[in-house]
């Protein structure tokens, strides 16, 4: 049984946009980033508002968030002397007004050193909504700022055992908002997203043998996928979301396997006689990378989606696996054995060098934020399996979620 999301509640925020042409004041692409001064102008008796957006620039690591002073007019046209002598080049003004159970927020960003209003937005919601306000204003802030989408509004799915078995769960990307999304009362493994964020695919043990589900999240409809196999398992939907790549067995061997998702076609395409695993789609599906046992150890592997042209990449230690693709398909991170531990790595895919981004208990499941800033991970470093997100660097490791045991994390594309 699949549990619904009952006490999720879904908000229509309404949004007006002011036309401005877009300059881009921090390019992403750029080595050596800075991160942009803002002062934000905060909301009286709206805390959750308040810490959720400044929560969501400080995780963004491309804003730098200078406190106003206490005597900071409310009217910009006074404050831009006080603003650039703080060292702020961007200021947050906000107005908020009731209209029955709604507020209506009136944004206006304007640059510091211009006096002009460069980015405006209007948005109408109930105070269940603030989060979602907040989360909403961040993104399109930083979209407006650097070009680049935020990831606010993303999910997390992972697994978690927080009530006594393995079920499917899902959380905002600040952490918030956990909530299970199965009650099978089973093992629940190896979480997969669509590309268009309305399914997720997972491996399932509720019928007795490791069989693929696939879940319309936001509606709470599953159906398990009818596969002439022994058992399925580690699923992978590619970009176009025309196909599904999962490892397969139907004797001793495990094989990767390609299910066409249009006409229920599917195909065998690694043909090794150890375990062929892990496969995961580049961001332009024209390479997939997966784990296998074929060279005596678990090693991470690139082929084409034929099956052909495979190379090893993993070339340092004895098991490595659970393979990422970045979104620019430039890098990849997995999970790496040190010892009796493992520890997460990223490494460039065209020079195979690569870096540890951590080093201390036992760091497994990788997996890239969409705009390919952040990673998802599980650690248990405190004692437990718990979800962390840490820069692209290793810096800044931060935790999510604090009951039972939580891993396998995925990070969902950009939902609309």
């Amino acid at each position: 049984m699949i549990g619904m999301m009952r006490n999720l509640v879904f908000i229509f925020v309404f949004s007006s946009i002011l036309s401005f042409s877009q300059e881009i004041f921090l390019d992403l692409k750029t080595p050596g980033l800075k991160e942009l001064p803002l002062t934000v102008l905060w909301l009286e008796d709206l805390t959750l508002w308040n810490e959720t957006f400044k929560n969501d620039l400080q995780n963004s690591g491309q804003i730098k968030i200078i406190e106003p002073p206490q005597n900071l007019p409310s009217d910009p046209l006074k404050s831009f002397e006080t603003l650039k002598n703080l060292g702020s080049e961007f200021f947050l003004s906000t107005s908020v007004q009731k209209e029955g159970e709604n507020l209506i927020f009136k944004h206006n960003l304007y640059d510091v050193k211009s006096k002009k209003i460069i980015f405006s937005k209007k948005y109408k919601g109930d105070k269940k909504a603030l989060k979602t306000l907040a989360h909403t204003l961040s993104d399109e802030l930083l979209y407006h700022l650097t070009g680049q989408k935020g990831i606010s509004l993303t999910k997390i799915a992972f697994v978690s055992d927080r009530n006594g078995h393995k079920e499917l769960y899902i959380m905002d990307s600040d952490g918030g908002n956990q909530q299970p999304l199965t009650l099978y009362k089973s093992i629940v493994l190896s979480p997969a997203w669509s590309p268009d964020g309305k399914e997720i695919y997972f491996v399932s043990y509720h019928t007795g043998k490791p069989s693929i589900v696939v879940l319309q999240w936001l509606e709470g409809k599953a159906k398990n996928l009818k596969l002439n196999l022994k058992s399925a398992s580690a699923p992978a939907v590619s970009p176009d979301g025309k196909y599904l790549l999962f490892a397969g067995s139907m004797g001793n061997s495990t094989n990767i396997y390609r299910l066409s998702l249009e006409n229920n076609l599917m195909e065998q395409i690694t043909f090794s006689k150890g375990i062929d695993t892990d496969p995961y789609y580049s961001p332009l599906g024209n390479f997939i990378l997966f784990t296998s046992g074929r060279s005596g150890t678990p090693q991470i592997y690139m082929m084409n989606n034929e099956g052909l042209d495979i190379r090893r990449l993993s070339n340092e230690g004895s098991y490595n696996a659970e393979p990422k693709v970045s979104p620019n398909g430039e890098y990849f991170v997995y999970s790496s054995r040190d010892g009796i531990n493992f520890q997460i790595y990223l490494q460039e895919i065209s020079s195979n060098l690569r870096v540890p981004l951590t080093f201390s208990g036992s760091n497994e499941s990788p997996c890239f934020s969409p705009d390919g800033r952040k990673i998802v991970y599980s650690s248990n470093i405190t004692g437990n399996y718990e979800i962390y997100v840490m820069d692209l660097n290793g810096e800044n490791k931060k935790r999510l979620t604090y009951s039972g045991n939580n891993t396998q994390p995925v990070w969902s594309p950009y939902l609309k």
